[in-house]
């Protein structure tokens, strides 16, 4: 820095190479913003870049990353990268370095104001000592640099246990209001449902029937409506476990009984399994006609005649008793 005072204004990139690492120090204003070490590892047998451009490749992905991680933007090509390396012949990695960046690159001989004994240039060792030196021998060039500021620093700052316990009680606080909040609101919106299905039983129930005028609940109102529709309904539906009911069988009968066949119907007995006829006809032939025509309605399932057919002795009526078994649903 001492060899070109233009570094102290504005942003600058310092490189310092050595045979197996690189160094990038970040400067603005004679100040380091930041220093990064890493190692290098070329491949001398690449026969598509050489050393230098391997190196020029680094140099440029690791500089893009720092610069945007300190700046948030892309390095600008009029930024000024100053060489360091470790030997004089460093022309084809300067040509690498700004067709990667595009940036100005001077290269720096960190040795220049120092008198050496030999002619011989020093190794990059002496470089840490130098530095050590000057910033003793003239502490108003260094003054804003300070390689130990990192190591010195507490990396974590010490807990404010009491401000800790006041953020997590305010946050405790803001999400118990929120989910009370939500609760009420959801509280409201179910107590607004419920009010809306009552008001709708309460017109069904009108729309129903319309002449109940003393309406308490509506809800049972109508399944004690439903019970009793039921019940009559059982009298005169399909008797249970059959395909058939008390109105379809005396409608069965009476279309299977013409007049000209003159059957006499005195008694009745409807179960829920088969029904019990006892007529009266003119001849024995009748009984027989009759039972063919009810043996011809589907719902029923055996029709058969019980005992003899007898004559009464006063009259010239026959008596018999038909036996109706009902056809079970499948």
């Amino acid at each position: 820095m001492l060899n070109h005072p233009e570094i102290k204004i504005g942003a600058a990139i310092i490189a310092h190479l050595t045979e197996s690492h690189l160094t990038l120090a970040f400067i603005q204003n004679n100040s380091v913003l930041i220093v990064r070490n890493f190692p290098i590892a070329c491949a001398y047998d690449n026969d598509t870049d050489s050393v230098e451009q391997q190196i020029a490749n680094v140099l440029s992905r690791e500089a893009k990353i720092t610069w945007r991680k300190l700046f948030g933007t892309e390095i600008e090509q009029g930024t000024r990268i100053y060489l360091v390396a470790g030997d004089d012949n460093s022309t084809d990695l300067k040509d690498a370095i700004e067709e990667s960046l595009h940036c100005p690159t001077t290269i720096v001989n960190p040795f220049a104001r120092v008198l050496l004994k030999n002619l011989r240039r020093p190794g990059a060792n002496i470089s840490v000592a130098e530095g050590l030196a000057l910033r003793t021998l003239a502490p108003e060039h260094t003054a804003g640099i300070d390689f130990l500021e990192a190591d010195n620093a507490n990396p974590k700052p010490a807990l404010n246990l009491k401000k800790e316990l006041v953020i997590l009680a305010i946050l405790i606080a803001a999400i118990t209001t929120v989910s009370l909040a939500g609760l009420f609101m959801r509280l409201s919106n179910l107590e607004a449902k419920y009010a809306e299905v009552k008001n709708e039983l309460r017109e069904s129930f009108q729309r129903t029937l319309p002449e109940e005028k003393n309406i308490v609940n509506p809800l049972a109102q109508l399944e004690q409506k439903l019970e009793s529709l039921q019940q009559d309904y059982a009298i005169f539906g399909p008797i249970s476990g059959s395909a058939i009911g008390p109105l379809d069988v005396l409608y069965a009968i009476t279309t299977s009984t013409p007049p000209e066949i003159n059957i006499g119907l005195k008694d009745m007995l409807i179960t829920t399994e088969s029904v019990r006829l006892t007529a009266t006809a003119k001849s024995f032939e009748s009984p027989y006609s009759w039972q063919r025509r009810l043996q011809g309605v589907p719902q029923f399932s055996t029709v058969d005649i019980l005992g003899d057919i007898q004559r009464e002795p006063e009259s010239e009526l026959v008596n018999f008793t038909v036996l109706i078994s009902f056809a079970m649903k499948e």
